[in-house]
């Protein structure tokens, strides 16, 4: 039981209270006793007479006879009252001191909880200041990786500031910081970090022909006069006879330079937005926060014209296939991963997986060379069988990123593994 310092001094008070009077009243016992004595040894005269006639009549008598018992009884009842009266006052200041004792231990106990909780203030501050230096951190480095995260960034706190200044000022980087939701910095810079997406997703290698040098050279034979600015710089080094002599046979030699090209990556990204996302990561974040980030870094990707994406969000069940094939596309589903990545509810994952499989053999056109990519924290028993998982997917190849957990299973099924805690 904790009591407030108000109770412990209306006790307190109220035993002193109980104390004073029983003091008062000892105190009266004791004139009234002294006055009983003064009383009988100064009697009325003529008591001296009836008192030795008294002791006459009286001689003889034993202890504990009828005139002992009646001269013992008028003394009894003043000492009896005496020794209550002691007692309970003894009990009295007993009590006072074992309240005040645990008005001391109240003290000290509100003195540990307020240390505690000021500990607990500074903890929280301190923690605080970190993650803005961090958020601040956060931005100056998104906007010096990808002037397009710097537009959304700009956007998005309404401000209208030069990315080189803002990535080399942490004045201007505060001043964002402070605008922007905690979760949406983290986001960017999740988009921002290439190195935390390292999916091995495949993409198509070939030569294409270039205007300019290159380490691929060929040399072909002129067949047309129009080709004589591209000759070989060699061959107009030749003496006049000689150059028109090999023209005019056409034995002219031209370079012809390529450079390696690569297709664009297909990817199908399973993004988990079940309730389990909303638990924290080591960094205070939920979970959902960093598979947001994920996506957006991918999504970016095909943002730049290197990749191309398709992206189903799900929980029990999967939602709506969203195409992110060309810039107006990629724009709208990269809204919908800042503005609405994230819908709670149970975890699918094989049923999400059994859909997306589905979708790539099924729909045709790019989705079918797509290679499917698993963003989620893995709480799901749905996928623990192994060898069903892996007959579902078929050649289909998984990469899976894990956020803020591990899971065996998965990483047994998947081509590549990433985990990010």
């Amino acid at each position: 039981m904790v009591w407030d310092w108000q109770t412990i001094t209306a006790l307190i008070a109220g035993a002193a209270g109980i104390l004073a009077a029983l003091i008062a009243l000892l105190n009266l016992f004791r004139k009234k006793k002294q006055q009983q004595e003064q009383e009988g040894g100064s009697g009325e005269p003529g008591d001296g007479q009836q008192g030795q006639g008294q002791e006459g009549q009286g001689e003889g008598q034993q202890p504990g006879e009828p005139g002992d018992s009646e001269s013992e009884a008028g003394e009894g009842p003043g000492k009896d009252e005496e020794a209550e009266a002691k007692a309970e006052a003894e009990r009295l200041r007993q009590e006072a001191e074992d309240l005040r004792r645990q008005a001391e231990e109240q003290r000290k106990e509100r003195e540990r909880i307020r240390l505690i909780e000021e500990a607990e203030a500074r903890e929280r501050e301190a923690r605080e200041r970190e993650l803005k230096l961090q958020r601040i951190a956060a931005i100056r480095e998104a906007v010096r990786t990808d002037p397009e995260l710097a537009k959304m960034l700009f956007q998005m706190a309404q401000v209208h500031e030069d990315p080189k200044d803002v990535s080399a000022s942490a004045e201007k980087a505060r001043e964002l910081a402070e605008r922007l939701n905690p979760q949406f910095i983290e986001m960017m810079r999740v988009g921002a970090n290439q190195q935390i997406v390292d999916l091995d997703l495949r993409s198509t290698e070939r030569q294409v022909p270039v205007n300019y040098p290159t380490r691929n050279m060929s040399i072909e034979p002129i067949d047309d006069l129009g080709q004589i600015p591209e000759l070989d710089p060699v061959e107009l080094m030749k003496p006049d006879d000689q150059f028109y002599e090999d023209l005019a046979l056409k034995k002219m030699n031209i370079p012809r330079y390529t450079a390696t090209e690569r297709d664009e990556s297909l990817g199908y990204l399973l993004m988990d937005g079940s309730g389990s996302m909303e638990r924290g990561m080591q960094n205070g974040m939920p979970r959902h926060v960093t598979a947001r980030g994920v996506a957006l870094n991918l999504l970016m990707r095909a943002k730049r014209g290197k990749s191309k994406y398709f992206l189903r969000m799900f929980d029990a069940s999967p939602h709506e296939l969203q195409m992110a094939t060309d810039k107006k596309e990629v724009e709208a589903v990269i809204q919908f991963v800042l503005n609405q990545g994230f819908s709670g509810g149970d975890t699918n994952i094989r049923r999400a997986i059994e859909t997306a499989v589905n979708d790539i053999k099924t729909l045709g056109g790019d989705i079918a060379n797509a290679e499917l990519v698993l963003i989620s924290d893995g709480e799901d028993s749905s996928i623990n069988d192994v060898d069903y998982m892996k007959q579902v997917l078929g050649e289909v190849r998984l990469h899976v990123c894990m956020i803020g957990m591990r899971n065996p299973a998965l990483q047994a099924i998947a081509t590549t593994y990433r985990e990010i805690l």
